[in-house]
């Protein structure tokens, strides 16, 4: 996510053929210039104009910085162990203003290592130790079987035939699942993953019909039939679990990508992006209950 924030468009790389492709590096993967899945949500969340500004900026995405970093390195310990110990480096326990904590991080940087604070590496083996002894989420970390990590689909999408790119985090091709990996401050309770769901889902509706369809575009001998999310707490207890949209909610998930991809399909089309607000003055109404509150006193 980190080297992502750092692409521009200038630096776009014309987007693969349909297909799926195995260990795309982030970097990579950024540069391609297929319609991603935050840009979508850019699109719903704040309209054309933000997602195009974003796209140009991604450096002034408000989640870039430490979060985003942090979730890389959880993604990267849990997924590919091997790797996080040979990229990362562990920062003392020590006040990094003093001259051993600006030692230590300058023998990080001449080592060629990602420096990680103390705090960060103990919060990320805490929530491993929480994933690996949950009964269902340790059997998709377990050792020993079919694990395929980060590999990217490309395909167009069917209705407006513009490119498309997601990137799994977890595939288990012997269960024919996809996984993505989520880390989350917020508390995994019943109330709050109501309100999760939506965006998870619409991820995974994008990546269902971006993976399936670049399997069948290539003849691909990968299946997936079931598309879920791996999710884990940030702080203690860090509790985890899998979990999966209902038919329903996928289905109107798939229905409103569907109706994003048309939307940026057709700003592109015209090269135009519309602000808020451009065709003339907004009206806005107070809140039905403002009015139910003050009525005519108001």
């Amino acid at each position: 996510m980190s080297e992502a924030m750092n692409e521009v468009v200038s630096e776009k790389t014309e987007t693969p053929e349909p297909g799926i492709y195995p260990d795309t590096e982030g970097s990579e993967y950024a540069k391609y210039s297929a319609v991603s899945f935050r840009r979508l949500m850019d699109l719903s969340e704040r309209g054309p104009y933000a997602m195009r500004h974003f796209q140009k900026h991604p450096d002034d995405r408000p989640e870039a910085g430490a979060a985003a970093n942090f979730g890389i390195a959880v993604h990267c310990a849990m997924l590919e162990p091997e790797r996080y110990a040979a990229e990362y480096g562990v920062l003392p326990d020590v006040d990094g203003r003093t001259k051993g904590g600006r030692d230590a991080r300058k023998d990080i940087a001449l080592r060629g290592l990602i420096p990680i604070s103390w705090s960060d590496s103990v919060k990320i083996s805490r929530m491993i130790v929480s994933a690996r002894e949950h009964p269902q989420v340790g059997k998709v970390l377990e050792e020993g079987q079919e694990r395929l990590t980060e590999h990217t689909a490309i395909s167009p999408h069917e209705d407006t035939d513009l490119a498309m790119k997601v990137r799994a985090d977890i595939i288990l091709p012997a269960k024919h699942m996809i996984l993505d990996l989520k880390t989350t401050g917020n508390v995994l309770s019943a109330d709050n993953l109501e309100r999760m769901i939506w965006p998870w889902a619409q991820q995974l509706a994008m990546m269902e019909q971006t993976f399936r369809r670049a399997a069948a575009l290539t003849h691909s001998p990968l299946s997936i039939q079931h598309f879920g999310v791996l999710a884990i707490e940030t702080a203690p207890p860090f509790e985890c679990a899998l979990f999966f949209p209902d038919a329903g909610t996928l289905d109107l998930a798939h229905h409103r990508v569907n109706t994003l991809m048309a939307l940026y399909a057709q700003c592109e089309k015209r090269d135009h992006w519309p602000r808020l607000g451009e065709e003339g003055v907004v009206g806005v109404s107070a809140k039905p209950w403002l009015f139910a509150k003050y009525g005519q006193d108001a």
